[in-house]
């Protein structure tokens, strides 16, 4: 972390601080969208580099980034340094506007992935895509626009795009069972393999976004293929 003058007189440190710590959420919220796929927790604390000044150290114990709901964090994603740097370049380089819809999409998946009822992990993961993708507001119903959307934003041979966009469809089914109160339990293993394969489309979109570096043309882009 970068160095700053912790006193000061017109609090401006404090300011800082609170600046590099919200970065830091930022860089954590795409690491765990698009890296690793699952929640990740972070570590920081504050330190003087003169120790004299250091009065109050037992203030300064170490503290946690955390989702909103706390995540069960199973095993270690081994990921390369130089794809998670590319990556984060690409996120810089896009609009300010894109990069606030898809910071608030990556939260919502990641709380998804936090999620212990399926049914809750559903509703979450139906709501990143749709921060993601729903754009402008359209007459089509949201499912076909969301299912479509992803997959032609993902682009590749009919058979792949018709199969994300299945996925797609099958999650806003799942989403709608949830809803309406039914429970995502009495499908066994059905609705959990169906959410893992939704959330791995969700990680393909928002890379996608990352190739694209701009807005996408959606009018456009619901009537042909994506192509790069």
């Amino acid at each position: 972390m970068r160095e700053l003058p912790y006193i000061s007189p017109d609090g401006s440190p404090f300011t800082i601080l609170e600046s590099v710590t919200k970065e830091a959420c930022e860089v954590l919220s795409l690491l765990q969208a698009i890296s690793v796929g699952h929640p990740l927790a972070i570590g920081y604390w504050f330190e003087y580099d003169d120790r004299d000044l250091d009065i109050s150290a037992w203030e300064n114990s170490e503290r946690w980034l955390l989702p909103e709901v706390v995540p069960l964090i199973q095993s270690a994603t081994p990921i390369d340094a130089n794809v998670v740097q590319d990556e984060l370049q690409q996120y810089a380089a896009l609009p300010d506007d894109i990069r606030r819809d898809l910071l608030r999409s990556m939260d919502r998946f990641i709380l998804s992935q936090c999620r212990c009822q399926p049914t809750d992990r559903a509703l979450d993961l139906a709501l990143a895509f749709e921060i993601a993708v729903s754009g402008e507001r359209s007459s089509a119903p949201i499912s076909w626009k969301v299912s479509h959307r992803s997959a032609q934003l993902i682009g590749g041979p009919l058979k792949l795009r018709k199969s994300n966009r299945k996925i797609v469809a099958d999650l806003y089914a799942l989403r709608n069972k949830a809803t309406h109160g039914s429970s995502l339990k009495d499908m066994g293993g059905n609705a959990g393999d169906g959410l893992r394969a939704a959330a791995e489309v969700y990680r393909t979109v928002l890379k996608s976004f990352l190739k694209l570096g701009k807005k996408p043309d959606w009018d456009t882009l619901e009537l042909e293929p994506y192509s790069r």
